[in-house]
């Protein structure tokens, strides 16, 4: 319960740096990460997720990670780092970061990036910036995943002024773009508040292969 009130406390202070008014779901959680869980675990692997909050996600993959396996979370706000930090200081395979993804820049890539930014509170530069950024940290063949809330912009745009509705038109443009090139499955989640989208993408698809598309409504 602490954890929640100081993830809702963080939203009404921060609306655009969180996103979010309450945690993403189990089910959501699960949906985030479910090419993770689907990976050979003979292998090592590097997961990173960017924007993890009090760590509903986190917990997931950590339930799930292997003896080899690496798992790097990238958390901007301040008191959740600390919440973070304090979840995992026992975990030697995960480590906290307290910084803007776009000035993260390790020296390795992932297999697999889970991010949950609220790009639609963001301007379509700093999103081109985002993505951009993830394909640089990103494997050949490797999964990004993200969360987008359903209708939400489209609500947003009704009560708005037109110079914000263009701001927000040239955002779902680029977005519409990456998901056209890139995108391998999108579905639906009902169990959550709000109800949301999950968009797997591959962002570097390994050669001679072609992405084969699957949309749950």
């Amino acid at each position: 319960m602490k954890n929640f009130l100081t993830f809702f406390y963080h939203f009404l202070k921060d609306p655009k740096e969180v996103g979010a008014v309450v945690p993403l779901s189990k089910v959501t959680s699960k949906e985030m990460i479910k090419h993770y869980l689907k990976r050979d675990k003979r292998q090592p692997c590097r997961i990173l997720e960017v924007g993890a909050g009090i760590g509903n996600i986190s917990n997931e993959i950590l339930l799930s990670l292997s003896p080899k396996d690496h798992f790097d979370i990238v958390e901007i706000n301040h008191a959740y780092y600390k919440v973070l930090t304090k979840s995992f200081k026992s975990h030697p395979q995960v480590s906290v970061h307290n910084l803007s993804i776009l000035n993260w820049s390790p020296a390795y890539t992932y297999h697999y990036i889970i991010s949950t930014l609220p790009l639609n509170s963001f301007d379509v530069d700093i999103v081109e910036d985002v993505f951009e950024h993830y394909e640089a940290l990103i494997e050949v063949g490797g999964v990004l995943s993200y969360v987008e809330y359903a209708g939400l912009q489209r609500l947003t745009e009704i009560f708005t002024n037109r110079k914000n509705r263009e701001k927000m038109d040239k955002r779902r443009k680029f977005l519409k773009n990456i998901q056209d090139e890139f995108m391998i499955e999108k579905t639906l989640i009902w169990r959550n508040f709000l109800p949301c989208h999950i968009y797997h993408l591959i962002l570097k698809p390994l050669p001679d292969c072609e992405l084969k598309l699957n949309v749950q409504a």
